[in-house]
C-alpha cells in the first residue's frame, strides 16, 4: 500500500495536515470503514479521523523522557509492537509485551 486514498491525496499528506502519523490515519480510516482506494474522502471524513489519532501519538517519548525513542528502549519496543493493534498480535508478541510490562513495572 502506497498510502494513496482516492482523489490523489495521500495519507502522509493527511497526517502532515493534522499533525499525526500516516499509519495512525490509515488505521483510523479503516476503523471507520473507509476504503483506502474507494470513493474520494470528504473533508468531514478526514476531519473525523484525524482527532482520534492525535491523543496517543502526541505523547511522544521526547516529552516523557526528554529524548527520542531508541531501538533498545523498552518503551519504543512496546509502542512498535502495539502499532498494528492488539487484536493482530501473535502469541510471541503477547509474551514480549508481558516481559516489557514486568520489566517496566515489577509490582504487576
Amino acid at each position: 500500500m502506497n498510502g494513496n486514498v482516492a482523489g490523489g491525496v495521500t495519507t502522509a499528506e493527511l497526517g502532515r495536515d493534522f499533525g499525526v502519523n500516516r499509519r495512525m490515519v490509515q488505521r483510523k480510516l479503516r476503523g471507520m470503514g473507509v476504503r483506502m482506494y474507494g470513493s474520494p474522502l470528504t473533508a468531514g471524513e478526514i476531519a473525523e479521523a484525524a482527532p482520534g489519532c492525535t491523543p496517543v501519538d502526541s505523547r511522544s517519548p521526547r516529552s516523557l523522557i526528554g529524548r527520542r525513542g531508541q531501538k533498545d528502549d523498552p518503551l519504543y519496543k512496546v509502542r512498535r509492537t502495539l502499532l498494528p493493534g492488539v487484536e493482530y498480535l501473535t502469541e510471541g508478541q503477547h509474551q514480549r509485551l508481558r516481559t516489557y510490562v514486568s520489566v517496566a513495572d515489577p509490582e504487576r
